[in-house]
Order: structure tokens, then sequence, then C-alpha cells
């Protein structure tokens, strides 16, 4: 690309048709300017311009070429105008993309509390299972991956900043059978509908044991097939509608188990959690902004507390999940 500074000096003079009032313009001399134009004819080898002493006007070849340019030259300074801003926080767009846990629980608080201090910047949320925000985030789609990390550990060319640890939890409806039981094994939620979002091999490998168990009722085999889905929503819908049993972080079932709407199983030998963080490509310069909702995401996941037992006092919530 032939030099921005020679573009502008022959934009000057394209609008001006006078050496002196364009050199006058560019605060330059007209000899300096003279020297520009000159090299810059010479680059393109043709002439940009027909001089005599009356006046001085573009050629056909100065008429295509500046045309151009001065378009080029505004989207030029539009993009360092935009950078400018985006650099002071002041207008600019951020893309996020949360995982399952982190869009039922992280996601509202911390985006909202960043649109509070930057009211000018557009926040673009993608919601999804891992394997399509990973790949969202590798062609440049999103800016960011908020959820489940251990998944991508193979992978090279990420940096990641890890949230908190979150426990597992198995749930049910209230009223459920298996609540009525003194202590709950995985063989006893093989018995029931299995429902979650999609999870990370090290879980699927734990909870292929309740769907694949053979269980035996009145002679008729039972292999129960898991109920999928990638909303954490949908999930516990499902579950207080159901004789489902859910699994889910402590996160997502804050509201739930305070309001009493949905039980915690406490299933004997449980040690499933849910290892979280924020990852960007390696390569790639965070912007201000990116660097900034980061912190407030720190900030919200230090804060999220857990769930207290219904019994306990506790601010008005939801009454269903």
């Amino acid at each position: 690309m032939k030099s921005l500074k020679a573009l502008h000096y022959a934009l000057a003079l394209y609008e001006a048709r006078s050496f002196t009032a364009a050199a006058r313009s560019l605060g330059i001399s007209q000899s300096a300017l003279s020297r520009a134009i000159q090299k810059l004819e010479k680059d393109l080898r043709v002439s940009l311009f027909d001089r005599s002493r009356s006046a001085v006007k573009p050629t056909p070849f100065g008429e295509a070429y500046l045309g151009r340019a001065d378009d080029i030259l505004r989207q030029l300074e539009d993009a360092e105008r935009e950078v400018r801003m985006m650099s002071g926080l002041e207008k600019g767009t951020l893309r996020v993309g949360f995982g399952p846990v982190y869009s039922a629980s992280l996601a509202g608080p911390a985006v909202g509390s960043f649109v509070m201090e930057n009211p000018n910047l557009e926040v673009r949320i993608t919601l999804g299972g891992w394997p399509y925000l990973f790949k969202t985030l590798l062609t440049d789609e999103i800016d960011l991956y908020v959820g489940e990390i251990s998944v991508l550990a193979q992978y090279a060319g990420l940096k990641t900043i890890p949230l908190s640890t979150q426990s597992g939890v198995f749930f049910c409806r209230p009223g459920h059978p298996l609540l009525e039981q003194d202590s709950v094994t995985v063989e006893d939620l093989a018995q029931y509908p299995f429902a979650s979002v999609q999870l990370p091999p090290r879980i699927q490998g734990f909870l292929k044991e309740i769907v694949s168990l053979d269980k035996t009722a009145g002679g008729v085999e039972i292999a129960r097939p898991p109920i999928e889905c990638d909303d954490f929503f949908v999930t516990k819908r499902v579950v207080f509608n159901s004789q489902a049993v859910g699994l889910a972080s402590s996160y997502v079932l804050r509201d739930e188990l305070e309001a009493g709407t949905l039980q915690e199983l406490k299933v004997t030998g449980n040690r499933l959690s849910s290892q979280g963080g924020v990852v960007a490509k390696d390569q790639t310069t965070l912007s201000p902004s990116a660097q900034e909702f980061i912190s407030h995401l720190l900030d919200c996941d230090r804060n999220y507390a857990p769930a207290r037992p219904a019994s306990e006092p506790r601010e008005q919530g939801p009454q269903s999940p």
C-alpha cells in the first residue's frame, strides 16, 4: 500500500487545485508537497495531475485513483476513531459466550454490573454447550468463553482464568420418592430418568453407570436414556414437572434450593464438581472492554453466595424454577 501521507497530500491537492493552497492547508512547504506527489506518481507509473501556470487539474488516472483513495482514508479515519473510543471504553462491542452453568448464574449479575458502568458498550451474548462455544471462539465469533474448562485442557493456544470450583448436585422435585430414603445410591438413581445439560467427558463416564445399570422390575430390564438440553432453565422445569433426577452445579440451583421448589439428593459417594473459567485465544489482544468485563465476572464469582436451606430466612425470591 502506498504511503498514507502521500495519499493525504494528493487529496489536498485534488481539492485545492493549487500547489500553493494545498501546501498552506497541510502546513508544509510547496516543494515538499511537489516531491511527495512526484514520488506517488512514479510509484504508480501514471500522472495524477496536469500542471499548468493557471491551474492544477486531475488526469483521468487521478480522478479514478483519488476517488477511491478518499473513501479509503475516510474508512481508516473511522476505524482509528473507533479504536480510540474503545480504548476509553466509550464505544464498541463485546461478544461473550456462556456455557449452561454460567448463563444460568453469573451471566446476569456480571453483564448487568458491566453495562451499568459502561452504558455505551454493546454486549452480545451467545449461549450453548462447550463444543459449540469453543468452535465459535476459535473462529473469532466471540471474544470470551465462560464455562467448563476441564474439557479444553488438550487444546493449545488458549489463555484461561479459572473461576471457583462448584460442586455437582443431584436434585429432584419436592415429594420425589427418593427423598423418603435415608440414603441414596447411584443404583437408586438409575430407577428414574436423568436430566442434565451436555456434560464433560469426565462426568459422562461416571453417569454412564446410572443410565446403563441393569435393573429389573417384574422381570423387565430397565435402561433409562438421558434427557439432555443445553439450557438449565428447561432442565430444571423438566425435573420440577416429572420424576426425573437432575444434575447441576450448586451455582445453578441456588435460588430453587433456597425457595424449596427443588430438593437436593444426598447421593452416597458423589464427588462430582464443575471447574469453570474465562477463556480467550492466546494470540489475541483483549480489548479494554473485555479486560474490564473479566474483572466484573471475577467479582461476581467471588460474591455469588451458596444456597441456604429453605428453612433459613431469605429475601423474597422466585417460587418456581
